[in-house]
């Protein structure tokens, strides 16, 4: 309780306010919010006294609080004015939450594997608070995790050594019962799911075992270069005989792609220069 409702010759026998200050007054001088001003005062050792307040017409005593309670206050209020919010930014105390562990592996982690230092923000509207980016929160969840096993893949890895499409290569493996673990990526240092050693031998083909597309062309390379549509083009590869002769190989990017070999090119092309030649189905 912060007033008393007294008679006025009761309230008389207290002492005036003077340059005492009300715990409301404290918080207009300094423009800040009352929850902030309040939340201070009790990390301080001063005492508020019962006085009368300085408006003499309330039949009422306040708790007032002694001078240099303002000035300290002036000179916190500064300094948490100064920091920024804390926004996406999470407290010590919030992140040791999400993880499930205490303030101090939080710190420690941080020094240990020189991530991003914390710094002080303004917390919960009444207090400065050391903070860490939602991006070291990441880097400290992976720490928790396990290295991969021996041999184990990334999907990216597995795109890279098989040449299938990621979904592709996702569908594929949890069709065959595999399904990816999170684990802390060695390179990264941050959460990657992965998938066991055997998923390679699941999928089949890795790319050291095909050739470079070389002078042998995809069928968008063979658009592109006769500028034909894509519908006229995949009609003449559609032909028995080159269908046969495709094989699969290596695109610039390292994906496995049909190939159709250098007569086939030479055979659209003459077809495409034809006198006879329209650029129907473009």
């Amino acid at each position: 309780m912060l007033a008393r409702t007294l008679s006025h010759t009761d309230v008389r026998a207290y002492p005036v306010a003077g340059d005492w200050h009300t715990v409301a007054e404290l918080a207009t001088n300094l423009k800040i919010g009352r929850p902030w001003v309040e939340a201070q005062l009790a990390e301080m050792p001063y005492q508020p006294e019962w006085r009368q307040y300085r408006k003499s017409h309330r039949n009422a005593i306040y708790l007032h609080y002694p001078p240099m309670c303002l000035e300290e206050l002036q000179a916190l209020a500064q300094a948490w004015l100064s920091r920024p919010a804390l926004g996406a930014y999470h407290t010590i105390r919030q992140a040791a939450d999400k993880l499930g562990c205490s303030d101090k592996w939080v710190l420690r982690a941080i020094k240990q594997h020189g991530l991003q230092a914390p710094e002080l923000r303004r917390a919960s509207g009444s207090r400065l608070a050391l903070a860490i980016t939602p991006a070291t929160l990441r880097q400290l969840r992976a720490l928790q995790l396990p290295l991969p096993p021996p041999g184990a893949r990334n999907i990216t890895q597995l795109w890279l050594e098989t040449g299938w499409a990621k979904k592709k290569i996702v569908r594929s493996l949890s069709r065959a019962g595999y399904e990816p673990t999170l684990c802390r990526s060695p390179e990264a240092g941050r959460p990657v799911y992965y998938y066991p050693a055997e998923a390679t031998r699941i999928l089949g083909t890795k790319p050291s075992c095909l050739p470079q597309g070389g002078d042998w062309l995809t069928s968008g390379k063979i658009e592109q270069s006769l500028h034909r549509g894509h519908n006229w083009v995949q009609s003449k590869l559609a032909d028995p005989a080159i269908t046969t002769a495709a094989e699969q190989r290596l695109d610039d990017n390292g994906a496995i792609r049909q190939h159709y070999p250098p007569w086939v090119f030479q055979k659209l092309k003459a077809e495409s220069e034809a006198p006879h030649s329209t650029h129907g189905g473009e």
